[in-house]
């Protein structure tokens, strides 16, 4: 799919809102050029949005390494990282799954469910996730 300007400045600009200083963050020839390449892979201006959030936002191992949770204490929070080609697809997966499960958590809470997440999350694992 060929992305319109204006889908590949929002998902740069949902990245650029997440730098220590957004502002200094320039729309360069090279992250144009990366992000329209993965909407031409097949990929979604949600896609894109959905793993930003996640990569800022999931407390989950992979998320919290690319945040500095490493042993180098070292970053991975870069479009060129988070764009990988060849990781991309995996990612934009488990980016999907971390929003849908916050989402079924949300409207559980909304219905004063109590949530046993360490339950759910067995369940989930031998394939029942419900």
């Amino acid at each position: 799919m060929r992305p319109t300007p204006e889908q590949i400045e929002s998902v740069f600009e949902a990245w650029r809102k997440r730098q220590m200083r957004p502002a200094r963050v320039r729309l360069t020839r090279d992250r144009r050029t990366l992000i329209r390449r993965r909407f031409e892979g097949g990929h979604t201006e949600e896609d894109f949005l959905v793993l930003i959030r996640y990569a800022y936002e999931a407390d989950v191992a992979e998320a919290r390494f690319w945040r500095g949770d490493n042993v180098g204490k070292a970053t991975y929070l870069g479009l060129d990282n988070l764009l990988r080609l060849g990781k991309i697809s995996d990612r934009v997966d488990r980016a999907h799954d971390w929003l849908e499960m916050l989402d079924e958590q949300a409207e559980e809470e909304e219905h004063g469910v109590v949530i046993d997440l360490v339950g759910r999350l067995r369940r989930q694992a031998r394939g029942e996730h419900k």
